[in-house]
């Protein structure tokens, strides 16, 4: 298990410099095909090579973008995350979203945001729409919360 040394993680400024995974993937397990290819891809991507070693926003700019984070197990009914899932968003430097109308759903899917989010790195979460309507709200909070402006 991952826990310790991950949850407190310190962020100097808004680097993550020394993160374990790239990225957490957050989806749906109706999505896990879209998933698992999104994985793979950035996994195998290989950075051009005028850009690799120069200052980037986590310092060098690696060769490839590995490793990352996804959860392919189904979570039990628990009331929280599990520390491993804890650790591991405190541990990454960007989280993904799977967009469809199943993540919308997925009180996993908002839990995992909603803990990315207090950690102040709403700037980094980037969303890949595979299905539905983009800005059609589920009726969740992490959607859209009271002073946030338009979604872009």
């Amino acid at each position: 298990m991952q826990s310790g040394s991950a949850v407190g993680h310190a962020v100097e400024g808004n680097t993550l410099e020394h993160s374990k995974y790239w990225a957490f993937i957050s989806y749906s397990h109706a999505d896990s095909a879209h998933a698992e290819w999104l994985h793979k891809s950035i996994e195998r991507f290989r950075v051009p090579r005028r850009l690799v070693g120069r200052a980037g926003r986590d310092g060098p700019i690696p060769r490839r973008l590995f490793p990352l984070f996804r959860d392919q197990d189904e979570l039990a009914a628990s009331g929280s995350l599990s520390e491993q899932l804890q650790a591991a968003l405190h541990s990454a430097r960007t989280l993904i979203v799977i967009c469809s109308p199943a993540s919308a759903k997925s009180r996993w899917v908002e839990e995992e945001i909603r803990l990315y989010k207090s950690l102040g790195r709403t700037d980094r979460i980037l969303g890949l729409v595979v299905d539905g309507k983009p800005n059609v709200s589920a009726g969740n909070g992490v959607r859209r919360q009271q002073g946030e402006g338009p979604r872009r």
